[in-house]
């Protein structure tokens, strides 16, 4: 029996590798191309990353419904 499987990914941060999601310059600039991250792709170190932007005024969590992280930018200065 032949079957079909289907892959599907969640957002671009699938495509960033890990060792990244603690720099903030890089999930910021990633956060300005797709604006959200699946809970699936969520890890301590990414909530950690964004939970610096969003302190840093950078970004705001929009509260988007599961499983949805959604952020507008609130800041495109790319400054840290």
């Amino acid at each position: 029996m032949i079957g079909k499987m289907f892959i599907d990914t969640f957002s671009a941060f699938d495509d960033l590798p890990k060792k990244y999601w603690d720099d903030d310059n890089t999930v910021f600039d990633m956060l300005k191309q797709v604006g959200r991250v699946s809970t699936f792709e969520m890890n301590q170190t990414l909530m950690d990353t964004l939970k610096r932007l969003e302190a840093k005024g950078k970004i705001k969590d929009k509260k988007a419904g599961y499983p949805w992280h959604e952020y507008e930018i609130t800041d495109s200065d790319n400054q840290s």
